[in-house]
Formats: structure tokens, sequence, C-alpha cells
């Protein structure tokens, strides 16, 4: 590690530590005795003096020192248990201080220049403080105070990152510079808070309209640790699952899932929300699995036995079961459940033909996914494409809704109802089904009531093209909500005004 350069007397350290590399300024230095296998009598002395010493006046084996040509007296700046560390302090100094000494007539200037130098790159311990507005860092060592103040809004970049003299270092950049912070007492926590403060100062900057935060995050002033925590696993939640951003997080219980294809039960995470029940396997990709509350049609308790504690099934109205187990708040959790199912509003024609449309059993997921990237067959893409996305439920959940968006977005007139017009006959051109008035005026009425449902978004260039597959393969109803799922769900930083999500990905 770097150190505060400290006076040595050159002479009398000969006896005690080995030059193992030199140049016209630096010296790199091992402890007599260490790592040597020959058991000459000099370096055992000075191995046993080492042991013998108290672990505070340990010396550390490797060092570096400033050797000033014409003078007698070294300064050590840098020093090291491992010779990989004191290299890498070798190979800086070589590089961005070697080439630079030889212009200094004056030795005083030299050691000068390269104590600056050195203790710009001594680690200072110091208070690390996070607000919702300010990155703040404090300290006060030796008589001399450090203040440091850095807006969310100049951050640039947030990287874990390993330095020449740290293994761990979270590194902030900013337009102008880069800071370095490490020896936290929990760095994972940290730089997770850090992440979290600089997006929500990021979502505001950007645009107010392109990025919807909660209303708990609107208010600066009420913005806690448990707050951004709470908000990071919900957010994590709705995209793991792929859920509309206003499904808030009620439960979060450990457990295990019984797996047909498995046999065994698969341990993980129950994740219950306003309504949906999500399960995730503890080993990613494993199982996973998403029930609509609409289609819970109750929730029991059986008696806890050796091989099935504390177990609740969850039966669905395709008359399928889940079993879960070691449910330690199974009480609270089966309350929350059937809360959800009775607030649910169920149309029961629909609820028959989604029934109708689903298997006798639930399988490997990882079979699913091989079988969708192999690629959908197209008599199956709509109805695959509905349950996939999760498009089914919306459409469940808010029966009459299209119909009445379309109503009250006939006939009026607006910036996204003429670029939709302007594109619509460039829509898949070549294609029969938009050959006709009718295919074009079913992707009109899919594109503005959307726009109509969602003018912060309103429409964007390729919505159309996106609109018009999708029409081929259902109906308008279910490509107006395949679009809503798309556009705010599962791709939302893609559609809006500015396109962030297009740029980030370029």
């Amino acid at each position: 590690m770097w150190l505060n350069p400290e006076e040595v007397l050159l002479k009398n350290a000969l006896n005690l530590w080995v030059t193992e590399k030199s140049n016209a300024y630096f010296l790199l230095q091992r402890r007599r005795g260490h790592g040597d296998s020959g058991g000459k009598i000099t370096g055992l002395l000075v191995g046993a003096l080492d042991t013998v010493l108290d672990s505070n006046a340990r010396v550390t084996p490797f060092r570096i020192l400033l050797q000033v040509p014409g003078s007698q007296v070294s300064w050590v700046i840098a020093s090291g248990t491992a010779v990989e560390e004191v290299n890498r302090h070798w190979d800086w100094l070589v590089q961005n201080l070697l080439h630079s000494l030889s212009v200094f007539e004056n030795k005083d200037d030299v050691t000068s220049f390269v104590k600056g130098k050195v203790k710009g790159r001594v680690p200072r311990q110091g208070w690390l403080y996070l607000s919702t507005n300010h990155l703040a860092f404090y300290s006060f060592l030796l008589g001399k105070e450090v203040k440091m103040v850095i807006p969310w809004v100049e951050v640039t970049r947030l990287d874990r990152v390993s330095t020449s003299f740290m293994t761990d270092t979270i590194r902030v950049t900013t337009r102008r510079r880069q800071r370095h912070f490490s020896m936290f007492l929990n760095l994972e926590e940290a730089f997770g808070m850090m992440v979290r403060l600089a997006d929500i100062t990021l979502r505001r900057l950007l645009d107010n309209e392109a990025f919807e935060l909660d209303q708990v995050l609107q208010q600066p002033a009420h913005i806690t640790k448990r707050v951004l925590e709470e908000q990071s696993l919900k957010e994590h939640v709705l995209a793991l699952f792929g859920l509309p951003r206003r499904e808030r997080l009620q439960e979060v219980a450990v457990c295990s899932i019984w797996t047909p294809h498995a046999r065994c039960h698969t341990p993980g995470t129950l994740y219950t929300t306003d309504s949906y029940l999500c399960f995730a396997s503890r080993e990613e990709g494993l199982c996973s699995l998403l029930i609509p509350m609409s289609e819970v049609v109750s929730v029991e308790k059986p008696e806890s036995t050796c091989s099935l504690p504390n177990p609740v099934i969850v039966s669905v109205r395709s008359k399928r079961a889940f079993q879960l187990i070691e449910l330690r708040q199974r009480e609270e959790l089966a309350q929350s459940a059937e809360k959800a199912v009775r607030q649910e509003v169920n149309t029961e024609a629909l609820i028959s033909t989604f029934r109708q449309n689903q298997s006798d059993s639930h399988g490997d997921s990882s079979k699913i996914q091989k079988l969708v990237a192999m690629g959908i067959p197209e008599t199956l893409r709509g109805e695959l494409w509905m349950a996939f996305s999760d498009a089914t439920s919306e459409l469940m959940a808010h029966p009459g809704y299209y119909e009445k968006m379309l109503q009250e977005s006939m006939g009026q007139c607006s910036l996204a109802t003429e670029e939709i017009e302007r594109d619509l006959h460039r829509s898949l051109p070549d294609h029969p089904a938009f050959q006709n008035e009718a295919g074009i005026s079913a992707l009109r009425r899919v594109l503005t009531t959307y726009a109509h449902r969602n003018p912060k978004i309103g429409y964007c260039q390729s919505m159309n093209i996106l609109a018009s597959v999708l029409l081929l393969y259902t109906r308008e109803e279910e490509a107006f909500w395949l679009l809503v799922a798309v556009c705010e769900r599962m791709l939302p930083d893609y559609f809006n005004r500015r396109v962030i999500g297009t740029w980030s990905s370029l």
C-alpha cells in the first residue's frame, strides 16, 4: 500500500534489506530472510527478529524507496506483504513518474514532487454520507480536514474495480475526474445504495414523462435506506416476472414448491403482489411460477407433518393445485392471498376461454424456453404470446376497457394521430392483410387507442410495425394488450419520446 513518505538512512538498512529492482530514483527491496531458502546466518537472524516482534511492530517484507542521486537520505513511499502488490506500485511509478523526474535540476524538487504525488494516492480514512441528492465524504486525520461533496447529477458511472493498491473499490466517475472509495465494512450494501440513488436522480434528470417514479420516491425528504431497499426488491420482482409497474409487493417468504417434472420439492422464494402469486427457485432458471389471483380458487392450510412442514396448497380454476412447504409465516401469507382473491373482479366468459387453452399440468420451464428459441409455430403464436407476456391476465382484469378507450379516442386529432396516419401505409405494405381497408383500419384503431391510453408515450416509430405483426396472429383487443405488455413492461425504455433504451443498447 502507499504510505506517507518516511525518511530512512539507507546505509543503516543495507544489512536488513535486499534490493530486488532499482533505477535512477527508486528501489524495490525485500526484507532479508523473507523467501530465502539458502539459510544464510544473516537472513536467519533477521527472520528470527521479525518473528519474535510484536505484531504491531513487525515490518512488511517488501518496500519501495525514493532515492535521490547524491543524497544519503531515502524515503519509504510504499510497502506490501506480497510481491504482486509492490510490483503494481513499482509499475505505476515507472509508467507515470520516472520519465518526468529527469527534468528537475534540484534534488529537493524531485523529492517534493514525488512526495506530493504519493501523498495524493494515500487513502484517507473517513466517513461516506449518502443523501438523496449528494454523495459526501469527510475525513479528519492528523489534524488535516478533508471535505468532498459530489452531486448525483454529476455522476456518469459507478463501478466496482480493483486498483493498484486496493483489491475491491467503488469508483465514482464524474464529468471531471474519478474518485475511489474502499475498505467498507459492507461494500455490497454501500454499492447497491449508491446505484439506487444515482438511478433515481438519472430518472428525474432524463425526462419526467419517460420514467414514472413511485409516489414515495417523488418526495426526497421521505426517501430512507429502508424505502430504497424495498423499492429495489419490488423492481427486481417486477422485472423478474414481467409484472405491471402498478403492482405492489405484499409478502416475501422462503419456501419450497413441489415440481412434478423433477419429482421433488424445489427451494426458492414466494412473492405475493396485489394480483399475482410468484415463485422463483433458488437456482436460477430451475423453476419459475406465476399465478394470477383471478385464477386462484382457494388457499388451504393442511396439518403440518415431519415430511411436509407448514404446507399451503393453492388451487386454481384449471383444476390444478400447487403445494408449498416450509412456509414459516403461512398464516399471514394465506390471509393475504385470500384477501387478494376476494378483491379480484372476474369475467366468467373470459375465464372459461382462458381455462380451455391451458394444459392440465405444469412442466419444465427450461424446456419451454428451448422450444420458444427454436421458433413458435404460426398457429400457436397468438395464444402463446398472450400467455408468456401475461397479456391474458390484463385482458381478463379489464373487461370492456379496449372498447371504452376506442370510443373515447374516435374523432380526436393530435400529433400522435397525424404520425399514425402517416405511417399506416408503411406497415408491412407487401403483406396482403394490409393491402385493404380492413387491415389498415384495424391497425389504426389499435394504435390510436394505445396513444389515447398512454399519452406520455403516444406513438413512436416502429410501433406500427410491431402492432401490424401482432394483428396477424391475434384479435384487435388481444393485439392492444400485447402492445401494452411490450411497450410498458417488457421494453419500457424503448418506446418513449427519447428512445433511451435504444441509445443505451447502441
